[in-house]
């Protein structure tokens, strides 16, 4: 079985760190790179194509949606956003900027692998409390 190749992209170090041993203990999937600093990701992405990008994104790092989308449309990267809570407004723009999995901190590290499972196949993913709270239909 192929693994499904992961970039970390979380700022927080205890967490990437944590995030990076549970998921390359899982056979389904491998962290190629881990980076704190969203900048890098562009270049980590060049650099690792990876399958699957997991990210910490706050509103104030939108900026970063448009260049996944752009990478994504060339190597076929895709995403899961964890966001910090869970906005319906700030949501439905990560939607329409073509974010693929959607999560926020109070979801499960079960749901976190499940969304990372669906994204790596091409599906949507919007986490249980985004649906909780917004008014996203089920995909």
């Amino acid at each position: 079985m192929k693994k499904n190749s992961i970039l970390l992209a979380v700022k927080d170090k205890l967490v990437r760190e944590a995030w990076s041993d549970i998921l390359n203990s899982d056979n389904r999937f491998s962290v190629v790179a881990t980076t704190g600093d969203s900048e890098e990701v562009p270049l980590l992405c060049n650099e690792h194509s990876p399958a699957v990008i997991v990210t910490d994104i706050e509103e104030s790092q939108v900026a970063l949606l448009s260049s996944l989308k752009d990478q994504a449309k060339e190597a076929e990267v895709k995403a899961v956003f964890i966001l910090t809570t869970a906005l319906p407004s700030f949501a439905m723009r990560m939607m329409q900027n073509a974010a693929i999995g959607l999560l926020t901190k109070n979801n499960s590290l079960e749901e976190m692998i499940y969304a990372i499972s669906e994204v790596a196949e091409k599906r949507k993913y919007i986490g249980t409390e985004i649906k909780r709270v917004s008014y996203f239909a089920p995909l």
